[in-house]
């Protein structure tokens, strides 16, 4: 977490999508039944249907009900269990909608099982592909294109929420055939009405592994285009309607509002920023890594706080809400010859608790404020095991998530690179998120026992950049 995460005041009223990061989430006692009978017929059932050979990952990936963290909520059916899913392997998916963000398969997919009017269990995929308004909060509903599947991957409805609240249906005959582009406009455009004009979209998808960068696999698979929808007449009684499905992407019951934005200074060429630093184990080198720690509530474990104006090293401004940044400071001394770089993660796009994952990367934080560090001395191994480290937070591949890969997170993985491991508390904050965070670091660096090599701070000092190899 860092000190971008803000918490929109308008969004308090409007907005109540879900985090889908798998957190768990307390259930009633009386729906424990239902989510066992669920369980039971999805195992008895469904589990052993195959998927359709030749497909695309995002069908055939083998793929897992998170049971724990399933829910129970009411629809215009009735009770629906609605279970996230956990894929195989680390796929992501692009789509228009939300230009270059790249999100997590499993932030998008749920199991639904539920009865219908003739009480017949039904199990359903619901993918949800959100659009910029839904994931900025600025719409109080989901807005974007939703697939309703079999567990095969067999399309049988899909749908398109406008952000104006209208719901168009695809036609089952045109949707799966579609071409993901935007056709052109032809020479004599002028002449014809803008309905003349089709908009295709298409979802592309990656499985990349930052272990094994060659071994990836791309595909796309259409979505229809604005001709194959049409306004929805009707609805069958036995089945969720389409405002209901619309529901499912925000049921975990929590208010997803609190938003993380990328850096104001980032690192195009990580290679070219360390460059200067030399590997040197005389005895006129010495080296330095810093722990820089911005609380949200100095001298508290709070994971977030009221702020005036935006916290530095966002690209967003004005935010009222914040939970601070951690990041890191490597320094040289060669003989007098000061090298020092700042570095921090970040996620390249928006992130929030209900889409939590994005492709990281790396920013100058030499002019980030902080309230608390940690300096340690290090020899030249340690200190290159973690440049190295560091240096892939800007990979294509590496992402950054609100939960799991945080900016703290970044920061204690760096260190134990170099063998230096940190005793950290993990926290919560708002959106059902939990995980390492400023507040709980500042903390823990200021109770900690001090290495003989290790130095605490409790003022900010100058930290800009220093030297320069060209």
């Amino acid at each position: 977490m860092r000190n971008e995460l803000i918490l929109p005041v308008l969004a308090l009223i409007l907005v109540s999508l879900s985090e889908c990061s798998k957190n768990p989430v307390s259930q009633p006692q009386i729906h424990d039944d239902l989510i066992q009978n669920a369980r039971q017929y999805f195992e008895r059932k469904i589990a052993t249907q195959s998927p359709s050979p030749g497909t695309n990952p995002r069908i055939t990936d083998i793929k897992t009900p998170l049971w724990d963290v399933a829910i129970v909520t009411t629809l215009t059916t009735g009770k629906v269990v609605i279970i996230p899913i956990q894929y195989a392997h680390d796929l992501h998916i692009r789509t228009g909608l939300t230009g270059r963000r790249l999100f997590n398969l499993n932030e998008l997919t749920h199991l639904v099982i539920y009865q219908d009017k003739d009480g017949n269990d039904r199990a359903e995929l619901i993918t949800a592909f959100p659009d910029s308004l839904t994931l900025q909060g600025i719409n109080s509903t989901f807005s974007g294109l939703l697939f309703v599947e079999d567990w095969t991957g067999k399309r049988l409805r899909q749908y398109k929420f406008n952000p104006d609240g209208s719901i168009l249906q695809a036609d089952p005959n045109q949707a799966n055939g579609a071409r993901g582009k935007q056709i052109p406009m032809s020479a004599n455009a002028s002449s014809k009405s803008p309905s003349d004009f089709t908009i295709c979209y298409e979802i592309t998808g990656y499985n990349y592994s930052p272990d094994d960068p060659d071994g990836g696999i791309s595909w796309s698979e259409p979505a229809g285009c604005t001709s194959t929808y049409y306004p929805v007449t009707q609805s069958l009684a036995s089945i969720p309607s389409p405002s209901d499905y619309g529901t499912i992407p925000g049921s975990n019951g929590h208010v997803s509002i609190v938003d993380v934005f990328p850096p104001d200074n980032p690192i195009d060429n990580i290679q070219a920023y360390f460059g200067c630093f030399t590997n040197g184990p005389a005895v006129d080198h010495s080296y330095t890594v810093t722990v820089c720690v911005s609380q949200p509530v100095p001298g508290s474990r709070s994971p977030w706080a009221f702020t005036s104006g935006g916290p530095a090293g966002s690209s967003a401004s004005q935010n009222p809400f914040n939970t601070g940044h951690a990041f890191l400071i490597f320094s040289e001394n060669s003989a007098g010859n000061i090298i020092t770089r700042n570095v921090g993660f970040y996620p390249l796009g928006m992130v929030n608790p209900y889409y939590p994952s994005e492709q990281g990367i790396l920013d100058n934080n030499e002019k980030s404020p902080y309230n608390i560090s940690l300096t340690f001395t290090v020899a030249n191994t340690q200190f290159f095991a973690m440049l190295n480290y560091a240096a892939i937070g800007n990979n294509s591949g590496y992402f950054y998530d609100l939960n799991a890969n945080n900016c703290t997170t970044f920061v204690l993985h760096t260190l134990a690179a170099g063998n230096i491991t940190l005793t950290a508390t993990q926290g919560v904050w708002p959106g059902g998120g939990h995980g390492y965070d400023p507040g709980d670091l500042g903390e823990d660096i200021r109770s900690m026992a001090l290495p003989s090599n290790a130095t605490r701070n409790t003022v900010q000092n100058p930290h800009s950049n220093q030297g320069n190899c060209n």
